[in-house]
């Protein structure tokens, strides 16, 4: 029976498993953080969904969160079902708690593996960049689900106050992002890509909003509205007067009566928003309703109120604070020198004020007889939160004579914490304390740890009443020596027990949440001490310069002077000298950015005691990578219509950086493939500047170990924080007011606080798996980055170069298409690449043009196999009347090194009969006149090819010469376009002009050329052309070689120009054992010629040698 009953359990499995795995999508699993829950939907509900709170927010917020979280998702869950048509909505929803919190709604005991950074909603503090607009990490294409949402705190919190409604379509438009792969239809102030507004004509008052919607959408343009700058020009809605507006979610969730999605009747493809760009113009709800979440789905008329778990995490790592109540004695005791309670007060003051991290919690009890609380638990947030605490230590010195309480003191601390933390007692042991015995102090405690700081200790005074209280509640135990009797206290008391209190941290924290001693020398009449900088040290912004003193000893400093390594004085950021024993010199992390050693040199006046100088750093936190990708690492597939992605993330801390270098190396089957990853929102980078470093994989299959190299990028490297990781000091730091929405083609970062990385190197690696072979015929990839500038008298595109596989290899051309206010068909142009790596920035130089005249481009790239990839984001341009522009030319600089300046010339596409590649449905002409196209098979030695005045035609003429130079004279015809190209076996190609008025050359090289020279004189606006097609068999677009007002004679870099053609025109065998032999005859001769020249360097080398010896 029991085996029947575990066969009718499987079956029953297989078939729950048959009848929904079209509800259970793979979805994608972070390969760092493999406990991440997968959403899935049943009965149309998401399950699953985990909101997980950060643990750098305030405990004590704990039930505004949760309240604030079911609120809020009720209310969205209502939404998602009606946006989707009655579809779907938010069934099963978790709510993670931070491990240490103790909230009433939460079960006593972790039950949740996983922490915060692996849930689908992340609520965090206010972000540096986004500040407190939800934004979502999607750094992968259309349809594609993203990493995770962010909601901030203050978020929450105005929801809970103003019960906004808007809240609830803001995280139904977020969500669309991070399940659906959608993109945000709205433009972004400053963007080029997506500017916020566009232009629908050449007047510069006719103009759109970049905002997808339908209705009448009414409002006003402000800010740089020339015709020139769209990404400047700004529009404010009129809510009142656009009432009948009532989509798109994703432009407009502000907007009271906007509930829907653009879909294929409302959407509008021509507007440059990131969903067209990333989509290909698909509209919103086209992409949504193709996700399996909807695909096939019938509409849900049941319940659509989640249910809640609120649960807390299980997190193993070292915390950031940890929560304490430091108990002081104050009795007369404290009293019997002047400086020992000034000493105690300051150090205390000085650690609630700089050494305790951010976010601690801290209480404060005096001891007496009996206990009193001065504050309950406070957490230090900013300035005024550790000012405000910091005053409640006692000014002046004790006088009530008694005995301490310890007891007492450790009760009181003990009910403060309510269990979690530690409590860290600060008494003097001058005297043997034999009123209390150590297991009425270890009772008291239970299970809070017990610290004691001893101050003073006489050394002949027994210790073992602490001893054994630290022992059995895992604390410890540390004194401050007093070698010279109770009467008499020195500087070192003071420092030691700065240094006690900072232990407490040490122990308990991570290092780089603690203040550490760099170097210190005591002062008498001076001193001088450094502190070195070099690549493997790395501090946190600020540096302090810290003197401790005899209280009367403040007025004999004369002079403390820093250096810089290059013998610059620093003048610090601030001084604080609040204490009475203390003086603080702050420094900042721009003034130590130098490699080397910083002298510190201190001249006093008078002196009773030494002035003890501590330079004091907080060691950054080692740089870190975050390795992911498009699939989970170990299920990564390929196709032609798909390949996989990775993302490198680098962290320190909770700050990422971006501007650094990272690159990849993939090894595999005893292979290797380098990626450059990039940040910058290009070569498919979705968003540049978002910390997220992007590269294309093409050609791994199998096992692979991916290994991560980073560094600082000479010194470029920027550290993006959050509030949450700037520990420091006597103010607050706080960041520069950002008003971005998440995310256009670039983050803004001037309107960031970021700080300078400085030196890092790191190293890591990753395992990956490629489940399929590596994919063929794959299309060049999308430029992302199109622009288009003009100066007095130029106009030019600029767009960052693709490959021949996305983004591998290069590109063989480009092909540019332009659409005006004037004309409805657009005019396609294609731009022979330039000879550089792909990584260059392209600018093509742009024909003569209308003013006045609206122009709209876009760029495709092209490979050898006439493969297009997808089309670039749009730009639209009015050439302002008054100048004209040069004729067109392309050239490429790279950003890595100093290339020569290439020329390449676009041609209209035409359909002729001797190419086939061109017969395409995108072929236009820029003007009406009939085309005529002529072939010529011809194999003689010279080709010459002599134009005169005809009406507008287009001709061209294949030749299969092999011929070793091929000449072309051209005299006046008007606009004729006719192709170059030259054999790839040419020795030479020269192009000849006839002396007329103005200078025209056309030209193109082969990528075995020695030498190519153009030579020009005057001759009109002509373009006549001889197409080589002894090379047709390979498959290359038809590209022509077309210069305008060329002037200038110099060696051209080569570029190969060749067309694809019938069979009719491929060369005979005989030319082909011509070109071979010719080929093998020059090889030869290559060799010796560089034969001979190394013999006579090595017999000058010689001579000379010889010579000297002598």
């Amino acid at each position: 029976m029991e085996g029947k009953l575990k066969l009718l359990m499987m079956a029953a499995l297989t078939l729950l498993v048959a009848l929904t795995s079209h509800a259970f999508p793979a979805t994608f699993k972070d390969p760092i953080n493999p406990a991440k829950p997968v959403v899935w939907v049943k009965s149309n509900g998401y399950r699953n969904v985990t909101v997980g709170i950060r643990d750098d927010l305030l405990e004590g917020d704990c039930e505004m969160f949760v309240d604030g979280l079911k609120a809020v998702t009720r209310e969205a869950s209502r939404l998602l079902h009606q946006v989707t048509h009655g579809t779907l909505y938010f069934e099963e929803v978790t709510i993670l708690l931070p491990s240490t919190w103790a909230c009433t709604s939460v079960p006593p005991k972790p039950s949740v593996p996983m922490t915060w950074r692996e849930a689908h909603i992340i609520v965090g503090p206010t972000h540096p960049v986004f500040r407190d607009a939800p934004w979502t990490q999607q750094p992968r294409g259309c349809g594609q689900e993203g990493d995770f949402i962010y909601l901030t705190e203050t978020w929450l919190k105005s929801y809970q106050q103003h019960a906004d409604e808007n809240s609830a379509k803001e995280l139904v438009a977020q969500w669309a992002r991070f399940r659906w792969g959608v993109f945000g239809e709205e433009g972004y102030l400053g963007d080029l890509v997506h500017p916020p507004s566009y232009l629908l004509n050449a007047s510069s008052q006719s103009r759109n909003p970049t905002l997808c919607h339908n209705g009448d959408l009414q409002g006003d343009f402000s800010g740089s509205c020339e015709k020139e700058d769209s990404a400047n020009c700004s529009f404010s809605i009129n809510t009142a007067a656009s009432s009948n507006v009532t989509s798109s979610l994703m432009a407009l969730p502000s907007l009271l009566s906007v509930l829907e999605f653009c879909d294929e009747d409302t959407h509008n493809a021509a507007v440059p928003t990131k969903h067209n760009l990333m989509c290909g113009g698909s509209s919103v709800w086209q992409v949504i309703s193709r996700h399996p979440d909807l695909s096939g789905r019938k509409e849900w008329l049941g319940d659509v109120e989640p249910t809640f778990r609120v649960q807390r995490a299980e997190d193993n790592t070292q915390p950031s604070h940890v929560d304490m109540v430091l108990v002081l004695q104050y009795t007369s005791t404290m009293s019997q020198t002047l400086s020992r309670w000034k000493f105690l007060r300051d150090a205390v003051r000085k650690f609630l004020l700089v050494e305790a991290p951010k976010g601690t919690k801290i209480g404060l009890v005096t001891l007496t007889d009996s206990a009193a609380t001065l504050a309950g638990l406070t957490t230090l947030t900013d300035a005024a939160s550790r000012l405000s605490l910091a005053n409640k230590v006692p000014e002046n010195p004790p006088t009530i004579s008694a005995t301490k309480n310890l007891e007492a003191g450790i009760i009181e601390a003990v009910n403060i914490l309510d269990g979690n933390g530690l409590v860290v007692l600060v008494v003097e042991n001058l005297s043997n304390h034999t009123s209390e015995i150590s297991e009425n102090l270890v009772a008291a405690a239970g299970n809070t740890s017990v610290w004691a700081v001893l101050y003073p200790h006489l050394p002949s005074v027994s210790t073992s009443l602490y001893q054994d209280l630290v022992d059995s509640t895992n604390g410890s135990l540390l004194t401050v020596v007093n070698p010279y009797g109770p009467m008499y206290q020195s500087v070192d008391d003071l420092v030691a027990l700065n240094n006690q209190l900072r232990t407490i941290l040490s122990a308990t924290l991570e290092p780089h949440s603690v203040w550490m001693k760099k170097d210190e020398a005591l002062c008498l009449a001076s001193c001088s001490l450094t502190l070195q900088v070099d690549d493997e040290i790395n501090y946190r912004s600020e540096v302090i310069l810290e003197l401790s003193f005899l209280f009367f000893d403040a007025a004999g400093l004369k002079s403390i002077e820093m250096k810089a390594p290059d013998g610059t004085v620093l003048t610090p950021s601030a001084v604080d000298s609040k204490y009475e024993t203390i003086r603080h010199h702050f420094y900042t992390q721009a003034q130590v950015q130098q490699t080397g050693n910083y002298t510190v040199v201190i001249e006093r006046l008078t002196y009773v005691d030494g002035v003890m100088v501590s330079l004091l750093v907080m060691p950054r936190p080692p740089v870190l990578p975050v390795v992911w990708a498009s699939e989970p690492l170990q299920e990564l597939h390929q196709s032609n219509s798909s390949v996989p992605t990775l993302f490198v993330q680098l962290w320190q801390g909770e700050c990422y950086l971006v501007k650094a270098a990272v690159t990849a190396t993939i090894s595999f089957s005893g292979a290797n493939v380098t990626l450059m990853l990039r940040d910058d929102g290009t070569r498919g980078d979705v968003t540049g500047g978002d910390g997220i470093y992007s590269g294309v994989i093409i050609g791994v299959d199998g096992q692979a170990e991916v290994n991560i190299v980073a560094h600082g990028n000479g010194g470029a490297a920027l550290l993006v924080g959050s509030y949450s990781s700037l520990t420091l000091s006597t103010s607050d730091k706080t960041l520069k007011s950002s008003s971005q929405v998440c995310c256009g083609s670039q983050i803004d970062l001037s309107q960031v606080k970021t700080e300078a990385a400085g030196s890092f190197y790191l190293s890591s690696s990753v395992e990956a798996t490629f489940l399929d072979q590596p994919a063929g015929d794959l299309p060049p990839g999308r430029i992302t980055d199109l622009s288009v500038q003009y100066s007095a008298d130029s106009l030019s595109l600029h767009f960052t170069a693709s490959g021949e596989d996305y983004y591998n290899g290069e590109a063989v051309a480009y092909e540019v298409t332009r659409q005006t206010s004037l004309t409805s068909e657009p005019v396609v142009e294609v731009f022979s690449a330039p000879p550089a790596t792909a990584n260059s920035q392209i600018t093509l130089m742009l024909p003569q043009n209308e003013c006045d005249v609206l122009y709209v481009f876009s760029v495709c790239a092209l490979d050898a196999a006439n493969t297009k990839s997808e089309v670039s984001n749009e730009v639209r341009f009015v050439i302002p009347c008054g100048f004209t522009t040069n004729g067109p030319q392309t050239t490429a600089s790279d950003s890595a090194s100093e290339t020569p300046t290439d020329v390449s010339t676009p041609t209209f596409h035409t359909t002729s009969g001797s190419d086939s590649s061109t017969d395409e449905s995108s072929t236009a002409v820029s003007h009406s006149t009939p085309q005529t196209a002529a072939s010529d098979s011809s194999t003689s030695e010279m080709s010459t090819l002599v134009s005169t005045s005809t009406p507008p035609t287009s001709s061209s003429v294949p030749d299969s010469s092999t011929a070793e130079t091929s000449t072309q004279v051209s005299t006046f015809t008007a606009q004729i376009s006719t192709s170059v190209s030259a054999s790839t076996t040419a020795e030479s190609t020269t192009v000849v002009s006839s002396p007329t008025t103005q200078t025209t050359t056309s030209v193109s090289f082969s990528t075995t050329d020695k030498a190519s020279t153009v030579s020009s004189t005057s001759a009109p606006q002509t373009t006549t052309s001889v197409l080589d097609s002894s090379t047709a068999k390979t498959s290359t677009p038809l590209i022509s070689s077309t210069t305008w007002n060329t002037t200038k004679t110099d060696a051209i870099p080569t570029t190969a120009s060749t067309s694809s053609t019938t069979e009719a025109s491929s060369p005979s065998s005989e030319n082909k054992l011509g070109i071979f032999l010719g080929s093998v005859f020059g090889g030869l001769l290559f060799l010796a010629l560089a034969g001979i020249s190394a013999e006579y360097i090595y017999s000058r080398v010689s001579s000379k040698i010889r010579k000297r010896r002598s």
